[in-house]
C-alpha cells in the first residue's frame, strides 16, 4: 500500500543515513529462497494475463489518422470458456452436488475396521400351520443391526475439514484455475479458537506457494513457503510493528517438518516446533511432465493461435464493412454536386440535367461500385484457427452443444468428446494421488490434536477416491440395465446401489429397503388374516356338502374340498 506520507520520510532517512535504509523486500529476508521465487512469479504472471485477456488490448496508431485504435477489436478469449469445460468435466456430472458440503469426490474406506455382525440364527424349522391347515409364511429373518464402522467416522472428519472452507466451491476454483497456472494447491490448518471447526483445509493460490521438493518425489516437502501480501491494517492486527519505512506487508509461513515460523516482513510473529512433523501442503499438477510444476494449457502454440484468430476475424470483419458500404460514382454531371435535406430527415443528392447540347449526351447519374472483398477462404481460415485451437487445448465442438447439425446418438457424442474424456483421465489420476495424501495430512492434525476421537491408528486408514461419471448418462437405460441384473441374480442389491451413482450411504439404503419390505410384507399378512377370520364355515361342517350330504359342486371340480365326485361308484358305496 503506498503512503505518501511515508515516502517522504524514506526519502529522508537514505539521504542522511550512514547506511543504505530503504523499504522492506522479499529479496531482503534472511534464508528466503528469492531466485526461485521470482522465477515463479515470472512464470504465472503472463498465465493470468493471458486468462483476463490483457495481451489482446494491445494498440497500435493509425499511420494516416495518426489516432490510435485497438490491434485486436474483438478481443475473442475462448480461454475462460475452455477451463470452465475442462473443470466441469474434470469433477464430473454429479446429483451429489446436493449433499452437505457439496463435495464432487468420495473418500470412500477400503474396508471397515469393525466387521459387521452376521445374520441370525435361520435354522429351518418345521412350518406352523394356520387354521385352514395351510402352511404360514416363514417369519422374515433379518441380520442383526451393523455396528457403525469407524472408517464412517473417518470419513465424516475428512468432510468436516473441507466444510468450514467453502467445500464444492474450493474444488469448483481450483479445477478452474489448475487449467491455466498448472495446479493447485491445498493446505490444512488448525484454529484452536474454532471450536466447530478446529481442522480445516483450504485452497491456496499457486502464486502465493512455494514448495522445495524432495528430489524427484513431487509429491514431499524438505520447506514449504507461503506467501500474501497484506495491508497495514491486516499486519498491525497479526502484531506487526510497523518501522515507518515500509510500503508493502507480506504474510509469510515458513514449514519445515521440524518448525513453523510465521512473519511479517521480516519481523517473527510466531515460532514453534512442528507437532504434526509433516508440511501440510499439497501440489497437484494439472498435467505433469519432466517439471514440478504443472503444464498449462496456455501453450505458445495457444497464445500464438488466438492472436491469429483475432486479426483474421478482423479482416473478415473489415471485408464484410468495405462489400456494405460500396464506393459511389457519378458520371454525366456537370459541376458540383448538391444535396438537400428534406423534412422528414432524408437527403437528396441533385446530380443536376444534361446539358442537351448534343444528342449522345447522356443523362447524370450515380452509381454503386460493388466489390466483392469477402471471399470464402477468408471464412475457411477463421474455421481453421478455430479447429486447430480446440485440438491444441483438447476442447470438442460438441462440448460447446455443438452437434454439426445433424442428430447424433449418444454414442457418437461420447466418441466425440474424447478428446476432452482423456485429457481429464490423466488429470484425474493426479487428483486422485493429491487428494489421498491431502486425507493422511488431515487425520494427522486430528490424531495430534485429539479432536473427534481419531486415533494414530487412524492415520493410515486406506481409502480410495470416487469420481463421478464425466458425462451425463443415460438414466433410463442404466435403470434398466440395473433391473436386469437384479431379476436375473447377476448384481447383489449393494453393488446396484452403487452403480447408480446417487446413493451416499449404501447400508443404510439397503437397511431402508429392507424396513419398507418388512412392512408391506406384515401388511398383506394382516390383510389374509383379516380375509381368512372373516370368512364363514362351510355349511355342514369339514365335508363340503349341502344338507342333503351332496357336493354342491359341478362334477370333476378339482378345486374342491371334497373329490368324491371323482372316485368310481364302487368306491363311493364304500
Amino acid at each position: 500500500m503506498f503512503n505518501p506520507a511515508t515516502s517522504f520520510s524514506n526519502l529522508f532517512n537514505r539521504l542522511v543515513s550512514p547506511t543504505e535504509v530503504s523499504p522492506f523486500n522479499l529479496r531482503k529476508l534472511e534464508n528466503f529462497p528469492f531466485p526461485e521465487w521470482s522465477a515463479m512469479q515470472a512464470h504465472y504472471s503472463p498465465l493470468i494475463q493471458w486468462f483476463d485477456g490483457i495481451p489482446l488490448n494491445a494498440q497500435l496508431v493509425d499511420s494516416q489518422t495518426g489516432e490510435t485504435i485497438d490491434r485486436y477489436p474483438i478481443k475473442l478469449n475462448p480461454i475462460p470458456g475452455t477451463c470452465q469445460k475442462h473443470a466441469a468435466v474434470l469433477l464430473g456430472n454429479t446429483l451429489e452436488s446436493i449433499r452437505e458440503g457439496g463435495l464432487p469426490i468420495q473418500f470412500v474406506p477400503k474396508s471397515d475396521l469393525d466387521e459387521p455382525d452376521g445374520p441370525e440364527d435361520m435354522t429351518a424349522e418345521q412350518p406352523e400351520m394356520d387354521e385352514m391347515g395351510r402352511p404360514k409364511p416363514p417369519p422374515l429373518v433379518k441380520p442383526k443391526p451393523k455396528k457403525q464402522p469407524k472408517s464412517e467416522k473417518v470419513v465424516e472428519a475428512i468432510r468436516k475439514a473441507f466444510e468450514y472452507a467453502g467445500g464444492g466451491a474450493m474444488f469448483a476454483d481450483s479445477a478452474v484455475s489448475s487449467q491455466y497456472l498448472g495446479g493447485s494447491v491445498w493446505k490444512v490448518k488448525f484454529d484452536k479458537d474454532n471450536e466447530d471447526y478446529p481442522i480445516q483445509v483450504n485452497n491456496v493460490d499457486p502464486t502465493e506457494f512455494l514448495g522445495i521438493p524432495k528430489g524427484g518425489n513431487h509429491w514431499e516437502f524438505h520447506e514449504a513457503w507461503f506467501v500474501r501480501e497484506i495491508s497495514i491494517y491486516d499486519a498491525k492486527a497479526r502484531g506487526y510493528a510497523w518501522n515507518g519505512m515500509d510500503e508493502q506487508f507480506f504474510y509469510l509461513e515458513h514449514w519445515t517438518n521440524e518448525d513453523i515460523e510465521v512473519l511479517i516482513n521480516e519481523q517473527t510473529i510466531q515460532k514453534e516446533p512442528n507437532v504434526f512433523g509433516v508440511i501440510p501442503f499439497v501440489y497437484i499438477p494439472h498435467v505433469r511432465i519432466r517439471s514440478f510444476i504443472g503444464k498449462s494449457i496456455i501453450t505458445e502454440t495457444v497464445k500464438g493461435l488466438i492472436k491469429e484468430w483475432n486479426l483474421r476475424f478482423g479482416d473478415v470483419g473489415d471485408a464484410v464493412s468495405d462489400d456494405a458500404h460500396a464506393i459511389l460514382a457519378v458520371r454525366g454531371v456537370r459541376g458540383n454536386l448538391a444535396t438537400t435535406k428534406l423534412s422528414d430527415g432524408r437527403v437528396v443528392v441533385n446530380l443536376g440535367s444534361k446539358s442537351g447540347l448534343s444528342n449522345s449526351e447522356t443523362d447524370p447519374d450515380m452509381i454503386a461500385i460493388k466489390t466483392q472483398v469477402t471471399s470464402e477462404p477468408m471464412i475457411k481460415l477463421n474455421q481453421m484457427l478455430e479447429g486447430q485451437y480446440r485440438k491444441e487445448v483438447n476442447h470438442p465442438a460438441v462440448a460447446d452443444g455443438e452437434d454439426e447439425g445433424s442428430q447424433r446418438s449418444a454414442a457418437t457424442l461420447t466418441v466425440r468428446m474424447w478428446p476432452l474424456i482423456s485429457h481429464v483421465e490423466i488429470e484425474r489420476i493426479n487428483w486422485t494421488v493429491g487428494m489421498l495424501k491431502l486425507a493422511k495430512i488431515i487425520l494427522r492434525f486430528y490424531a495430534v490434536k485429539s479432536v473427534d476421537g481419531i486415533t494414530e491408528d487412524e492415520i493410515e486408514a486406506g481409502f480410495t477416491i470416487k469420481w463421478s461419471s464425466s458425462l451425463p448418462r443415460d438414466r433410463e437405460a442404466l435403470i434398466t440395465e440395473l433391473a436386469v441384473r437384479k431379476k436375473n441374480g447377476m448384481s447383489s442389491l449393494h453393488h446396484l446401489l452403487n452403480l447408480l451413482g446417487d446413493v451416499e450411504d449404501i447400508d443404510k439404503e439397503i437397511q431402508m429397503i429392507e424396513d419398507e419390505v418388512t412392512r408391506k410384507q406384515g401388511h398383506e399378512m394382516a390383510l389374509l388374516e383379516a380375509k381368512s377370520a372373516a370368512q364363514p364355515a362351510p355349511f355342514g361342517g369339514n365335508g363340503g356338502g349341502n344338507k342333503d350330504g351332496k357336493n354342491n359342486q359341478e362334477k370333476g371340480d378339482k378345486t374342491s374340498v371334497n373329490e368324491s365326485n371323482n372316485l368310481p361308484n364302487e368306491e363311493k358305496q364304500q
